[in-house]
This record gives structure tokens, sequence and C-alpha cells, in this order.
């Protein structure tokens, strides 16, 4: 079962990054099941942002080093299931990450941003504020 389109936005990640891109969103697709079925509810999301180019990146205000301009990270939003916070209180809790964040945009979250990297996660998790 999906919890995410994983072909949703695949479409704009170049072809170099595709593994990438699959890797991640396999992932998180796996930690949405097993949070839906402990939860007993399906939780499905939406994906704001997984690849930018350095031009996108530089127009959101993204770091110089962005996972997401190498399809390693992914930005989403919860469509129903579960609130923002309950989500990456259990992610946090339960599963491997490189970085996990909840963002805010004038005190209102915006979305969750997650990555995750083949070695070495730094299991960095933080809130964001713009």
């Amino acid at each position: 079962m999906e919890y995410i389109n994983l072909n949703q936005k695949l479409k704009s990640v170049p072809t170099e990054f595709l593994q990438n891109a699959n890797f991640i969103l396999e992932h998180l697709n796996g930690y949405l099941r097993d949070y839906s079925l402990m939860k007993q509810k399906k939780v499905t999301v939406i994906i704001t942002s997984l690849y930018r180019d350095s031009k996108k990146n530089q127009s959101v205000k993204g770091v110089a080093t962005s996972q997401h301009l190498t399809a390693q990270a992914v930005d989403f939003v919860i469509r129903s299931g579960s609130s923002h916070t309950e989500l990456f209180l259990w992610l946090k809790r339960h599963c491997i990450f490189d970085q996990l964040a909840i963002e805010y945009h004038d005190n209102n979250i915006v979305n969750l941003h997650f990555s995750i990297l083949k070695s070495n996660n730094r299991k960095m998790a933080f809130q964001k504020f713009y």
C-alpha cells in the first residue's frame, strides 16, 4: 500500500539522482506504513519538494549544500491521519534518518523535512522557523 505517490515527483528528478529519490521515497513510504499500522489509521502525505535544481534552491532560500540538490531530502505535508507534530515525534523516536525537521512560517507548521542516506545518518532532529 502506498502512503505517498512514489511517481509523484520523480518526473522532475534528473536521471543521475533517481536512485537517491527512490531510496528516500521507499523509506518514507515504509515508515508511513508502519506508523499507520500502529495508529490503525492511514496517514497520507503530499510531497512539496524532492529534487531542486540550484536556481529553485536559491529562490526558496535553501542552503548551498541542500540535500534537495541531489534528491536526498523530501519536504511534505500531512494530508490526513495525523498531526505534523505527532508524526515528527514518532519518526524521531522510531526511524533512521539523517535530518528531520518540522518547519514553521509565522508560527504555523509549514511542512516536515526528511532526509536519509545510505550510510552515516546523523539523526539530526530540529525545528526551523522562517
